[in-house]
């Protein structure tokens, strides 16, 4: 696995496995389907909470 060259931030406390560069400025946890700035960020999220999704 290659490393980012940028650095790590301060862990933000959320659930899950998340590791933080110097390129991320927000972490967002959502509990349901959002529009998020891409239209295909936004298609994945929707899939993700979608009813039949077994996740």
């Amino acid at each position: 696995m290659a490393e980012s060259a940028l650095p790590s931030k301060p862990a933000i406390e959320h659930e899950g496995a998340f590791v933080h560069i110097a390129e991320v400025s927000e972490v967002l946890v959502i509990h349901e389907p959002i529009e998020t700035a891409f239209p295909l960020h936004t298609r994945i999220v929707s899939q993700l909470f979608a009813p039949s999704n077994p996740i």
